[in-house]
């Protein structure tokens, strides 16, 4: 990417507007020329993305896993007896 000064009329890839001669631009590897308002836009745009966002429900997630864990616990237990009475 080079910021460039345009020596001839050239169209803009974000807008499709024709950019004057002596205009600020930048130019990317394949051809692309964005003029400076376009440019501007298209970085913002990239840069200014929102966050990922938590899922809303955090309540429900830790209710679901506290009855994982008492399944698991009810599990063991089972387990721990089944394997004392055989002895």
């Amino acid at each position: 990417m080079n910021i460039i000064t345009l020596t001839a009329p050239a169209i803009c890839a974000g807008c499709g507007k024709q950019v004057p001669a002596s205009a600020q631009a930048r130019s990317y590897l394949g051809g692309k020329i964005y003029h400076m308002p376009d440019e501007e836009k298209r970085l913002t745009a990239r840069t200014t993305a929102p966050a990922p966002q938590a899922p809303q429900d955090i309540n429900y997630l830790e209710q679901a896993l506290l009855a994982y864990i008492e399944q698991m616990q009810l599990a063991l237990a089972n387990l721990r007896e089944r394997i004392r009475t055989r002895r």
